[in-house]
Parts: structure tokens; C-alpha cells; sequence
């Protein structure tokens, strides 16, 4: 039975950025499309170095602002959370699907010291893929088993700057539902998320059976 490993980049569009100018850290990043009569929606956010204010509710890292969110609405998220100052140092950037697709090919090749089969997932039109995923069958036995194939993948990307989640599983689609829902598999340490995980082989059903309709990858029309 094959073994698929899916490497996921939460928030891709932010993450490369962050890459390229490491000063944006410090504030918060949107990253945004103009539609129709001009309005401007979220495609993702982040602030990676969001201050913590314990007397807000909303602010553990700048409230909940969801793709499709727009603009004015995220501001005033983002103003309740932290003040009327965050918006004024926030950087609004156009989105790239491209570029964001040509860096993503650009560490899917980088991948190839895991595994010579690799593949980017496939995204909706329009949206920048942000997953990379590899058959490790053969080659998870080099890297002394999978679960610590998992764990090495997802801390060296870490020490490259950027934050992964990674899972294996027996198909493309079950380790792709597992790498998005790493918590709601196993729930996470009390000092850390969790950052990769294994499904044993033959345990997918069972494993993921929880998870929402969202681990389906279905649109939203569906």
C-alpha cells in the first residue's frame, strides 16, 4: 500500500512574503484581491508578531478574519483586537497566485531529499495551492520510519522560517484532511500545536472520521 506525505503551508500567500522581507513581522500583513466595483476581500492574513492583550477577547493574534472577509471589515477586526494604530501600520499587498505557485514549485523541488515522487495538490481557480505532497512509500525507512520523516520535515522547514504542517497517510486525500486538522486528530500538547502526524495504515476511516466537511475539500457551492 503507498504512503502519501502532504506538507501543508498555512496562510502560503503571507508566509512567502515573510520569507522575501522578514520586516514585515513586525506588522500585520493582508494579503488582498479587487473584485467587482472595486471592493477589496482578504485572501490571508497574519501577524506574526501580534501583541497578546489578555482584557480582548478577540485579540489572541488579531481576531478572526477569514478568506473572503473584506477589507474594512477586517480593519475594524483588526482595530478592536489591538487599537486603531494596527491598521495604520498594516501592509496591504495584491495577491499573486502565481508567484505564490512558483515558490511553492520552488520547495516542492527542494523536497526532493525526501522523495523522488513529489507533487503540488491541486487548488481551487484562482487560489495559490499551498501543499506539497510526496510519495514516501519507499523512502520514509531512510529517515528511520515515518513518524520521525514527519517530525524532520516539519522542523526543518521551521528552521528555514517557515511554519508547516505535515501528515502521512495511506492516500493523497486522507494525509491532505489530516495535515489541515493536526489537533482535531490528536489534540495538541498544552506548550505547542502539533505539527505533524502519522496515520497508521488501514486507520484513516477511523481516524478521520471526526473531522468537519471541510477536510473534504469541497467548495463552497457543494
Amino acid at each position: 500500500m503507498s504512503r502519501i506525505m502532504t506538507i501543508w503551508l498555512p496562510r502560503w500567500p503571507v508566509q512567502r512574503r515573510l520569507l522575501e522581507r522578514p520586516e514585515l513581522r513586525k506588522v500585520p500583513v493582508f494579503i488582498c484581491r479587487r473584485g467587482r466595483r472595486g471592493m477589496m476581500t482578504v485572501v490571508s492574513w497574519a501577524w506574526a508578531t501580534a501583541p497578546r492583550r489578555p482584557a480582548s477577547p478577540t485579540a489572541s493574534r488579531g481576531g478572526n478574519i477569514p478568506p473572503g472577509t473584506s477589507l474594512a471589515e477586517a480593519m475594524a477586526v483588526l482595530a478592536l483586537a489591538h487599537g486603531s494604530r494596527a491598521c495604520r501600520v498594516a501592509e496591504i499587498e495584491a495577491d499573486d497566485p502565481l508567484a505564490d505557485t512558483a515558490a511553492l514549485e520552488t520547495w516542492a523541488r527542494w523536497c526532493r531529499r525526501f522523495s523522488p515522487t513529489i507533487g503540488i495538490a491541486e487548488s481551487e481557480a484562482g487560489v495559490a495551492a499551498d501543499c506539497i505532497q510526496l510519495d514516501v512509500t519507499g523512502t520514509a525507512g531512510f529517515f528511520g520510519g515515518e513518524a520521525r520523516l514527519a517530525r524532520t520535515t516539519a522542523w526543518t522547514f521551521a528552521a528555514r522560517g517557515l511554519h508547516a504542517r505535515v501528515a502521512v497517510a495511506d492516500t493523497v486525500a486522507a494525509s491532505w484532511a489530516a495535515a489541515h486538522h493536526t489537533d482535531a486528530v490528536q489534540p495538541p500538547t498544552p506548550s505547542r500545536r502539533r505539527r505533524w502526524l502519522v496515520v497508521p495504515s488501514g486507520e484513516a476511516a477511523a481516524m478521520l472520521a471526526g473531522l468537519p466537511l471541510s477536510a473534504l475539500r469541497l467548495d463552497g457551492e457543494t
